[in-house]
């Protein structure tokens, strides 16, 4: 993350672009502090992002209209959001179109569940339980931020689930 940030810092503050990450990009006060330096503003919303800017999204991911946002300004994105993230957005994105309810095991607060919650449309759900996904059965996809293996197990909570019932 910090070697990509290091490109930004050689290519584009020579040319005197502004640079904004927004949010944190690490919970290491070290690290920060040398992004800092870079001349690399850290933002909490993009009113100060103007044309020509570049936009840092973290390893968290952002929700599909901050992406929007950042372009509708004339800015560019630098897209860090962890791969693994990224696949996901992806992944909810292909199941909303392919006609499943998406339903997302997370805190609904948590930066990563909003940016992926985004991409699965206004009917996505999230849940926090067990006990509130069972209340939900057919053609769900669950995506279980710690791990599919967990999310399988939580299957045993649904013996009879539907044959579409995907994690």
């Amino acid at each position: 993350m910090v070697k990509k940030n290091s490109l930004i810092k050689k290519e584009e503050r020579t040319k005197n672009v502004p640079v904004f990450i927004l949010g944190s990009l690490v919970h290491n006060d070290g690290v920060a502090k040398e992004v800092e330096s870079w001349g690399i503003k850290k933002i909490k919303n993009l009113r100060s992002v103007k044309e020509n800017s570049i936009v840092i999204i973290t390893a968290h991911g952002a929700p599909k209209e901050v992406y929007e946002k950042i372009a509708q300004k004339g800015a560019k994105v630098f897209d860090a959001t962890c791969p693994k993230v990224a696949l996901i957005h992806q992944l909810v994105k292909e199941k909303k179109q392919a006609g499943f309810q998406v339903v997302i095991f997370g805190d609904k607060n948590h930066k990563e569940v909003k940016g992926i919650a985004s991409w699965g449309g206004s009917d996505l759900k999230i849940v926090n339980s067990l006990k509130e996904a069972q209340a939900l059965w057919k053609n769900h996809f669950f995506q279980k931020k710690k791990g599919r293996q967990k999310a399988k197990k939580s299957l045993a909570g649904f013996p009879n689930h539907p044959a579409d019932f995907r994690v």
